[in-house]
């Protein structure tokens, strides 16, 4: 059985002022500024990952499997890196 693909885009996608920045650029802000627009955007976006993954549990509740997403921007990925890292449940989600 194949893993459930969710693409990001499907649950929500980063602002277009921040898909230009790189992983480095990220983290850097955030540790200069964990309140500024860039952390922001990570708190937003972890919010509606976080929402998006409880929904389909809800949705599926008998089929837990593995949730693969696939990040369009650096911003994203560090995102759900923190989730998954941090978020209780969040152990099958599978970054590609």
């Amino acid at each position: 059985m194949a893993e459930p693909v969710l693409p990001v885009g499907d649950m929500v996608a980063a602002r277009p002022e921040f898909i230009h920045f790189s992983e480095a650029d990220v983290w850097t802000a955030m540790e200069k500024d964990d309140r500024g627009p860039i952390a922001a955007e990570v708190m937003r976006l972890m919010t509606e990952y976080m929402m998006g993954v409880k929904a389909r549990e809800c949705q599926n509740p008998s089929e837990p499997g593995v949730l693969v997403v696939r990040p369009r921007s650096a911003i994203e990925r560090i995102a759900i890196q923190i989730l998954v890292k941090q978020g209780p449940g969040f152990s099958l989600v599978t970054i590609n």
